[in-house]
């Protein structure tokens, strides 16, 4: 069993949705995730991105959360999704015996669709391929 958490800057966007899209496309059990922003964001997503993700079949539930001790003491693997999350915050993860992984994908720097779906398709990509990575 694996707790995966997703981080990005402030859990509105990038760690959302690759949380749900996790959640939606891993049938394995015994993995289970969750995201976070090291900072917690103080608004819900934009209308446009929840339109976009909608459109792709992909909902979002929740309010932002922020990093906590008691996510990473939960969490196996952490997977940094955004550019603007230093990795330098996490390098202690290893000796505690969590498996670091960066992704490193920009944010949304306006409210453009093509942007945001070509993003979350990014994410999807990502969300996919660990899915293999994890059997």
């Amino acid at each position: 069993m694996a707790n995966i958490l997703f981080i990005c800057k402030h859990n509105r966007f990038r760690s959302k949705y690759a949380e749900a899209i996790f959640k939606k496309l891993n049938k394995n059990k015994e993995y289970i995730a969750k995201s976070a922003g090291i900072i917690k964001g103080k608004y819900p997503l934009d209308k446009i991105q929840l339109e976009v993700g909608k459109k792709l079949g992909i909902r979002i539930k929740g309010q932002p959360q922020g990093l906590s001790t008691k996510l990473l003491i939960w969490a196996n693997i952490i997977i940094i999704v955004a550019d603007d999350v230093p990795a330098s915050i996490f390098s202690n993860m290893k000796k505690h015996g969590k498996k670091l992984i960066v992704w490193k994908i920009k944010d949304v720097s306006n409210n453009n669709e093509k942007d945001i779906e070509k993003i979350i398709k990014k994410i999807e990509v990502k969300i996919k391929s660990l899915i293999k990575s994890l059997r």
